[in-house]
């Protein structure tokens, strides 16, 4: 699941990379190996995914 998450994040939609980043952050810290992908869809042209991004990466990150 972990990876199909992870390989969603470069989705051509928004809603599904939207998505992976909601439901990585629910994994918490077993979700730390998405880290890269999800600090990559911090660059996302759509404000929504960067703010989905930004919120899973602090909830990994803060997860213990």
């Amino acid at each position: 699941v972990l990876q199909t998450l992870t390989v969603l994040l470069t989705s051509d939609v928004w809603s599904l990379r939207t998505m992976a980043c909601d439901a990585l952050a629910e994994w918490g810290a077993g979700a730390r190996e998405a880290l890269p992908a999800l600090r990559k869809a911090l660059e996302d042209p759509d404000p929504a995914v960067c703010e989905a991004a930004t919120k899973a990466i602090t909830a990994i990150e803060e997860d213990k």
